[in-house]
């Protein structure tokens, strides 16, 4: 399949699949436990997948592996501020998610050379739409951007800048030839302990895992959402670079996670004519970006 087909897929699991049961999850006052749950489960896919492929462990001692390790501490603490974030509102947070995607942008143009793609009229011309549609959507919500909400936005640009760095990272890792099998086994194994060893200390003390079944399988179906998610996104930072990808993501993460929140969830007013056409400029940047590249 080519990348577009991958990044499409992505986008609908990762945005209207995972958002929708990691919200519900969140709402729990259970939601320390449940994002260890999910992260157990995903962790265990990982497992049975590195198996399933003919993974041996000789490629769990890839050169590259501390540096996924890394990653995974970044993931595991960015998810911990992200179902904070969720807690709060979870169309609050798709307006203000924007950020990671930023960062990532950015920190592909110093550390991968993207800045050079910015050569190319269509893929800027993309680009210009897809952080157009943002601006356009975010100036009519300015209500939700309000900075008094400081536990809010602490939480996003946490978890930004944390993802921001794992968005541009994975695409070396890619680039470099580290197997995806090997990526996803110890991305999802460290994130894992991760989260593990947040819970232990925001509770001080290990509470355990025992949830109700009924909660336990939100964070079941999050787990294998956001596992096949990075199996493909890994899939595509190989093909694609940062910055052509990440509009798109930009635009599909502020919009239909805020779609969802809104009648999923009646967390805000409906969309107005202005947030329609945002959304159609969006679409455009992104139809652009996809045929540019």
């Amino acid at each position: 399949m080519s990348w577009q087909a991958y990044l499409g897929l992505y986008v609908i699991l990762g945005f209207v699949v995972a958002r929708f049961l990691q919200k519900k999850a969140a709402d729990s006052v259970e939601k320390d436990k449940l994002l260890v749950h999910q992260f157990l489960f995903s962790a265990i896919l990982a497992f049975g997948f590195f198996l399933y492929a003919g993974g041996s462990f000789d490629q769990l001692w890839h050169p590259l592996v501390p540096a996924v390790m890394g990653l995974g501490v970044l993931n595991g603490a960015a998810n911990h501020f992200h179902w904070k974030a969720l807690r709060i509102s979870l169309s609050k947070t798709s307006v203000l998610t924007q950020f990671d995607d930023i960062s990532a942008i950015a920190l592909s143009f110093v550390f991968l050379g993207e800045f050079r793609l910015l050569r190319e009229p269509r893929l800027l011309l993309g680009m210009g739409l897809c952080f157009g549609s943002a601006w356009l959507f975010i100036k009519t919500r300015q209500e939700i951007t309000a900075l008094h909400n400081r536990a809010l936005l602490t939480n996003v640009l946490s978890y930004s800048l944390l993802w921001g760095t794992t968005s541009c990272a994975m695409r070396a890792l890619a680039l470099a030839g580290l197997p995806i099998i090997t990526f996803l086994v110890v991305w999802y194994s460290v994130s894992l302990l991760t989260v593990g060893v947040i819970m232990a200390l925001t509770n001080r003390g290990w509470p355990g895992l025992r949830v109700p079944l009924n909660e336990a399988l939100w964070a079941y179906g999050a787990g294998i959402a956001i596992f096949v998610c990075m199996a493909l996104m890994y899939t595509v930072r190989a093909i694609a670079p940062v910055t052509v990808t990440q509009p798109i993501i930009l635009v599909s993460e502020m919009i239909i996670p805020f779609a969802i929140g809104w009648y999923a969830f009646r967390e805000g007013k409906a969309f107005s004519i202005i947030e329609k056409l945002a959304v159609l400029v969006g679409f455009a940047g992104g139809l652009v970006l996809a045929f540019a590249y």
